[in-house]
């Protein structure tokens, strides 16, 4: 051990090597320092990272907690996120277990923002908002970084006036778990971007609006696993498409039952893909038929400039007549069969 003088007035000893953690003299954030760093005097205490050897809860409680005495535990929690969030990155190797952050409360409205995420030693994270509300006019949730191993969100009620309940960024993998309901956002409920991974592994419940539900954009993978019960309460609506799929998207929503009913189309597919493992065009919620371009895909299923030019495998849908095929969701423009026939749907 090496003692570092100018830390305290006795000193404090410390490991020689290795990333350590001190406590900013400007706040109470803690962030990584260099032994060189401590030795200069440019910190009040630090302490050597903690190994995990079992799963850890740090608490958040926006109206007991204190961001400047508090540290984490259910008797001195936090108020923040904002300041709960990277005293664990920092202070903890997670050594593959997980650090629940446990929200006290039944109202929250503090955007929760990761950026650049590195979950040390590939541990996990989780947001359990206990029941409770995440309200805000900016994004609910934003987890953007690499390597940050899976973020669960679970037990919380999400809502935005101006922007998105989740939005996953950067090969990250978030997963909604238990507990979650989604209320009208100002854009979309789930927005991937960049190589972001959603997972919904639960069932989960939709009661309010948005431009869309789910969104994959520039080669992100929106992927419905273990396929869940989705309960739509109150008729939703979806001004752009209940799915969107963009620039490189791709969804995968096999096997996922949807309770309830929607208004908007069903789904839109640009330059992208959604695979429904052959559920047919009206699979997804929505009130009109989905559409595409650009040779967006959809089952097998290709579009260009939103008018169907190849429909092929045996998957078309089978129809008797134009106004079947509208029935079925079969838009305009489409091919689709009566019997071993193919057709057109005209009108």
């Amino acid at each position: 051990m090496t003692k570092f003088p100018g830390i305290t007035p006795s000193g404090v000893d410390l490991p020689s090597t290795g990333r350590l953690v001190g406590t900013d003299l400007a706040g109470p954030t803690d962030y990584l320092y260099t032994a060189a760093q401590i030795q200069g005097g440019l910190v009040a205490a630090a302490v050597a990272r903690q190994r995990l050897t079992a799963g850890v809860s740090v608490y958040i409680d926006p109206t007991n907690g204190n961001d400047t005495t508090g540290t984490g535990t259910i008797g001195a929690p936090f108020k923040t996120f904002a300041v709960a969030f990277p005293y664990a990155v920092d202070r903890y190797d997670l050594v593959n277990f997980t650090v629940t952050f446990q929200f006290v409360g039944t109202a929250f409205t503090e955007q929760i923002l990761a950026n650049e995420v590195v979950s040390v030693g590939g541990g996990n994270f989780v947001l359990d908002f206990s029941g409770g509300t995440l309200h805000t006019s900016g994004p609910c949730i934003r987890w953007k970084g690499e390597r940050s191993g899976i973020v669960t969100v679970q037990n919380v009620d999400l809502a935005s006036t101006g922007n998105s309940a989740i939005i996953v960024q950067d090969s990250t993998f978030l997963s909604v778990g238990d507990g979650v309901r989604f209320g009208t956002c100002g854009l979309y409920h789930v927005q991937a971007i960049d190589y972001g991974l959603p997972l919904l592994f639960t069932n989960y419940e939709i009661y309010g609006g948005a431009n869309a539900h789910i969104v994959a954009q520039e080669r992100a993978t929106f992927q419905f696993y273990f396929p869940p019960v989705v309960t739509l309460t109150g008729t939703p609506a979806f001004t752009t498409a209940f799915a969107w799929a963009l620039r490189g998207g791709f969804i995968y929503a096999g096997g996922t039952t949807f309770n309830g009913s929607a208004t908007g189309p069903r789904f839109i597919t640009d330059r992208s893909t959604i695979d429904t493992g052959n559920a047919g065009l009206s699979y997804f919620p929505g009130s009109s038929a989905g559409s595409g371009n650009g040779g967006g895909t959809y089952d097998f299923t290709i579009f260009e400039d939103d008018i169907l030019s190849i429909n092929g495998g045996p998957y078309l849908q089978n129809a008797v007549n134009d106004a079947a095929a509208q029935a079925a969701g079969v838009p305009v423009g489409a091919v689709y069969r009566n019997g071993s026939v193919l057709q057109m749907r005209v009108v």
